[in-house]
Protein backbone atom coordinates (compact mmCIF):
# COMPACT_ATOMS: atom_id res chain seq x y z
CA UNK A 1 0.00 0.00 0.00
CA UNK A 2 1.17 3.87 -0.69
CA UNK A 3 2.45 5.86 2.03
CA UNK A 4 -0.23 8.28 0.48
CA UNK A 5 -3.67 5.88 2.15
CA UNK A 6 -1.96 6.01 5.85
CA UNK A 7 -2.38 9.28 7.51
CA UNK A 8 0.07 9.16 10.19
CA UNK A 9 -0.63 11.11 13.95
CA UNK A 10 2.53 10.53 15.60
CA UNK A 11 4.55 7.05 15.59
CA UNK A 12 2.02 3.94 16.24
CA UNK A 13 -0.73 6.54 16.28
CA UNK A 14 -2.86 7.01 13.07
CA UNK A 15 -6.52 9.17 11.94
CA UNK A 16 -9.28 6.61 11.97
CA UNK A 17 -11.22 8.36 9.13
CA UNK A 18 -9.03 9.66 6.69
CA UNK A 19 -6.90 6.41 7.36
CA UNK A 20 -9.76 4.21 6.85
CA UNK A 21 -10.75 6.17 3.61
CA UNK A 22 -7.38 5.94 2.07
CA UNK A 23 -7.03 1.96 2.28
CA UNK A 24 -10.50 2.12 1.04
CA UNK A 25 -9.28 3.83 -2.23
CA UNK A 26 -6.54 1.58 -2.52
CA UNK A 27 -9.01 -1.34 -2.73
CA UNK A 28 -11.19 0.11 -5.08
CA UNK A 29 -7.74 0.77 -7.03
CA UNK A 30 -6.10 -3.21 -6.42
CA UNK A 31 -9.14 -5.08 -6.34
CA UNK A 32 -10.73 -4.32 -9.03
CA UNK A 33 -13.86 -7.21 -10.28
CA UNK A 34 -12.84 -9.47 -13.28
CA UNK A 35 -13.99 -7.37 -16.17
CA UNK A 36 -15.81 -9.08 -19.20
CA UNK A 37 -12.86 -9.76 -21.32
CA UNK A 38 -10.89 -11.43 -18.06
CA UNK A 39 -14.49 -13.62 -17.72
CA UNK A 40 -14.06 -14.34 -21.33
CA UNK A 41 -10.41 -15.83 -21.36
CA UNK A 42 -11.82 -17.75 -18.06
CA UNK A 43 -14.19 -19.89 -19.88
CA UNK A 44 -12.28 -19.76 -23.12
CA UNK A 45 -9.46 -21.32 -21.16
CA UNK A 46 -12.06 -23.96 -19.17
CA UNK A 47 -13.69 -24.78 -22.37
CA UNK A 48 -10.16 -25.26 -24.31
CA UNK A 49 -9.26 -27.81 -20.96
CA UNK A 50 -12.27 -29.76 -21.75
CA UNK A 51 -11.32 -30.50 -25.36
CA UNK A 52 -7.74 -31.20 -24.71
CA UNK A 53 -9.67 -33.78 -22.09
CA UNK A 54 -11.53 -35.40 -24.75
CA UNK A 55 -8.60 -35.60 -27.12
CA UNK A 56 -6.52 -37.10 -24.40
CA UNK A 57 -9.45 -39.60 -23.59
CA UNK A 58 -9.58 -38.76 -20.24
CA UNK A 59 -13.31 -37.19 -20.65
CA UNK A 60 -15.77 -39.23 -22.88
CA UNK A 61 -19.13 -38.42 -24.23
CA UNK A 62 -21.78 -39.11 -22.25
CA UNK A 63 -23.78 -40.33 -24.96
CA UNK A 64 -20.71 -43.55 -25.09
CA UNK A 65 -21.10 -44.15 -21.50
CA UNK A 66 -24.69 -44.37 -21.33
CA UNK A 67 -24.09 -47.01 -24.77
CA UNK A 68 -21.91 -48.75 -22.95
CA UNK A 69 -23.51 -48.91 -19.85
CA UNK A 70 -27.18 -50.26 -21.08
CA UNK A 71 -25.00 -52.91 -23.13
CA UNK A 72 -23.16 -53.97 -19.44
CA UNK A 73 -26.64 -54.17 -18.24
CA UNK A 74 -28.21 -56.52 -20.96
CA UNK A 75 -25.05 -58.77 -20.89
CA UNK A 76 -25.48 -59.07 -16.59
CA UNK A 77 -29.07 -59.41 -17.30
CA UNK A 78 -29.21 -62.13 -20.15
CA UNK A 79 -26.24 -64.10 -18.15
CA UNK A 80 -28.05 -64.20 -14.52
CA UNK A 81 -31.43 -64.69 -16.55
CA UNK A 82 -29.54 -67.75 -17.97
CA UNK A 83 -27.68 -69.35 -14.80
CA UNK A 84 -31.15 -71.83 -14.14
CA UNK A 85 -30.82 -73.31 -17.29
CA UNK A 86 -27.13 -74.12 -16.93
CA UNK A 87 -27.62 -75.30 -13.77
CA UNK A 88 -30.43 -77.60 -14.21
CA UNK A 89 -28.49 -80.03 -16.56
CA UNK A 90 -26.08 -80.30 -13.55
CA UNK A 91 -28.52 -80.66 -10.88
CA UNK A 92 -31.43 -82.39 -12.11
CA UNK A 93 -31.93 -85.60 -8.83
CA UNK A 94 -29.50 -83.36 -6.64
CA UNK A 95 -30.53 -83.15 -3.05
CA UNK A 96 -27.35 -83.05 -1.41
CA UNK A 97 -26.88 -79.44 -0.33
CA UNK A 98 -23.16 -79.22 -0.97
CA UNK A 99 -22.82 -80.43 -4.42
CA UNK A 100 -26.32 -77.72 -5.51
CA UNK A 101 -24.12 -75.30 -3.64
CA UNK A 102 -20.85 -75.70 -5.59
CA UNK A 103 -22.62 -76.34 -8.68
CA UNK A 104 -24.28 -72.82 -8.71
CA UNK A 105 -20.91 -71.09 -6.62
CA UNK A 106 -18.77 -72.56 -9.83
CA UNK A 107 -21.33 -70.86 -12.23
CA UNK A 108 -21.64 -67.70 -10.67
CA UNK A 109 -18.08 -67.30 -10.24
CA UNK A 110 -17.74 -67.96 -13.97
CA UNK A 111 -20.47 -65.10 -14.77
CA UNK A 112 -18.44 -62.89 -12.62
CA UNK A 113 -15.09 -63.83 -14.02
CA UNK A 114 -16.72 -63.25 -17.48
CA UNK A 115 -17.92 -59.95 -16.97
CA UNK A 116 -14.81 -58.56 -14.82
CA UNK A 117 -12.85 -58.30 -17.74
CA UNK A 118 -12.36 -54.92 -19.03
CA UNK A 119 -12.20 -53.53 -22.22
CA UNK A 120 -10.54 -50.21 -21.31
CA UNK A 121 -8.24 -49.82 -24.49
CA UNK A 122 -11.16 -49.29 -26.34
CA UNK A 123 -11.24 -46.07 -25.06
CA UNK A 124 -8.01 -44.63 -26.53
CA UNK A 125 -8.69 -42.12 -29.21
CA UNK A 126 -11.77 -39.91 -29.91
CA UNK A 127 -12.14 -41.69 -33.12
CA UNK A 128 -12.71 -45.22 -31.21
CA UNK A 129 -15.80 -42.81 -29.84
CA UNK A 130 -17.15 -42.75 -33.39
CA UNK A 131 -16.49 -45.84 -33.48
CA UNK A 132 -18.52 -47.45 -30.35
CA UNK A 133 -21.30 -45.46 -31.18
CA UNK A 134 -21.48 -47.35 -34.18
CA UNK A 135 -21.33 -50.57 -32.84
CA UNK A 136 -23.30 -49.74 -29.61
CA UNK A 137 -25.86 -52.08 -30.89
CA UNK A 138 -24.16 -55.00 -30.73
CA UNK A 139 -25.22 -58.34 -29.07
CA UNK A 140 -23.96 -59.71 -25.74
CA UNK A 141 -22.34 -62.71 -26.23
CA UNK A 142 -24.09 -65.90 -25.41
CA UNK A 143 -23.78 -67.57 -21.95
Amino acid sequence: MGAQSWERERHGKYRLVSSLCGYLRYLRVTLKPPSARQRYIAAKADLLEIKVGKMKASLVPVEVVQAEWEEFCRAVRSRILGVPSSAAPFLVGQTDMAVIEGVLGDIVQKLVRELEVPERSRWTTPSSWARSKQSSSRTSRPF
